[in-house]
């Protein structure tokens, strides 16, 4: 008789979504906004105006804290949005 193992416990963190039936993984859920601009090609600048006026998902996990893009939101809408 030998016991039955108990599976592991996956402790791992994982950054991935299903989003409109599509896997994405991630590298970080979020991003500076320096990492955005070299990510994307926009200017620092440009960021942080998008990020004001909200065409670009933010996160900020404290109130009064760094500002942060939102990459999954970013990639949802780019997964939903209508072809030209």
């Amino acid at each position: 008789f030998r016991p039955m193992a108990r599976p592991a416990k996956d402790t791992k963190p994982h950054n991935a979504a299903i989003i409109g039936g599509m896997p994405l993984v991630v590298t970080a859920p979020y991003m500076t906004q320096a990492q955005w601009a070299e990510h994307t090609g926009l200017s620092k600048e440009a960021v942080r105006l998008r990020l004001n006026e909200g065409t670009i998902a933010r996160y900020q996990p404290i109130e009064g804290g760094t500002i942060f893009v939102n990459v999954l939101a970013e990639m949802k809408k780019t997964a939903e949005a209508q072809p030209y």
